[in-house]
C-alpha cells in the first residue's frame, strides 16, 4: 500500500478510469466560449493542471497550438505517451512544461489560458487561488481570455458528495476504485480514493491509496477572487451545457478577461 500526493501513483489509472470523458466535447464548449468572449479567432492557449494532455490534445485538434503545464511527474509521463500516440499534426501542436500553477512564470502569452477539470477547486486557500488567477492574467495575451471550471458551492451543499465505486478495464488492467468524501466546512472536500489495480496479465494486484482535497466556490466568490487578480468575469453558467448556474449546477465555468 502506498501513501502518495495527488496524481501520483494514481496517474497510471487515470486515462483508464476516465475513458469516458467527452474532451472532444469540451474543447469545443471551451473554444466556443472563448472565441464569443473575445471576438476573435483562438491560436494559441496555456493550459494550466493539463494532466494527461487530453483537452489539450483536444484543443490542438482545432488548429491551436497549446503549452502544457503539469506539477505532477507521472501524469507528465502520460501525456508524453499520449501525445507519442497522437496523430503528428497534433502531437506537434502541444508541447509540455513542467510547473505550477501558483508560482509559474514564463514569457509565453496566449490568446486562452485554461485551468480545466476543477484545477481552480484543487486551489483550496485563498491564497492558492489569488497565485493560481495572477498566474493565469500573467499568462493570457492582451485581449486574451481565461476560462476555468470549478466545483460550484450551492450544488455541493444541496448535494453533498457521497462514497462512490467504480470498475474500469481493458485488455491489461482492471482498476477498482472507492471514493470517501469527508466534508471540512467552508465549502472544503477531503476524497480518499482507493484504488485496486490488477494486471491481467500477471494476474498481481497493486493498492494505491490518494487524498485529493477539493474546494468549492459561489459564483460571487469567484468574481470576487477574479477582481482582486485583474480579470474581470464576463460569464458564469454550467460548464459544457450553459445552463444558469444554480444549485443543481455541480461544475460552473467562469470565463473572463484581463481587466
Amino acid at each position: 500500500m502506498s501513501m502518495t500526493q495527488p496524481f501520483g501513483d494514481y496517474a497510471a489509472a487515470y486515462d483508464l478510469l476516465y475513458a469516458d470523458k467527452d474532451y472532444a466535447a469540451e474543447a469545443a464548449f471551451v473554444l466556443d466560449r472563448a472565441r464569443a468572449v473575445r471576438g476573435a479567432p483562438i491560436a494559441s492557449a496555456i493550459d494550466f493542471g493539463c494532466g494527461s494532455a487530453r483537452h489539450a490534445m483536444a484543443l490542438a485538434a482545432s488548429g491551436v497550438t497549446v503549452t502544457g503545464v503539469e506539477r505532477s511527474d507521472g501524469m507528465i509521463a502520460c501525456a508524453n505517451r499520449n501525445l507519442e500516440r497522437a496523430a503528428p499534426d497534433i502531437g506537434a501542436r502541444v508541447s509540455i512544461k513542467f510547473g505550477d500553477v501558483r508560482d509559474f512564470r514564463s514569457a509565453d502569452r496566449a490568446d486562452l489560458v485554461t485551468l480545466l477539470f476543477h484545477v481552480m477547486s484543487y486551489q483550496t486557500t485563498d491564497a492558492d487561488v489569488l497565485a493560481a488567477l495572477a498566474t493565469a492574467r500573467a499568462h493570457v495575451a492582451p485581449g486574451g481570455v481565461v476560462l476555468f471550471d470549478f466545483w460550484h458551492l450551492p450544488a455541493v451543499i444541496a448535494d453533498p458528495p457521497t462514497v462512490r465505486e467504480r470498475t474500469v478495464e481493458d485488455d491489461t488492467y482492471a482498476i477498482r476504485r472507492r471514493s470517501v468524501p469527508h466534508t471540512a466546512g467552508d465549502g472544503v472536500v477531503r476524497i480518499d480514493f482507493q484504488l485496486d489495480i490488477r494486471d491481467k496479465s500477471s494476474g498481481a494486484t497493486r493498492r494505491i491509496d490518494e487524498t485529493h482535497v477539493m474546494r468549492a466556490f459561489s459564483t460571487a466568490e469567484i468574481a470576487a477572487f477574479c477582481a482582486q487578480a485583474g480579470l474581470q468575469v464576463v460569464q458564469q453558467a454550467e460548464f459544457v451545457t450553459d445552463r444558469p448556474a444554480d444549485a443543481t449546477a455541480f461544475g460552473v465555468y467562469a470565463a473572463c478577461r484581463p481587466a
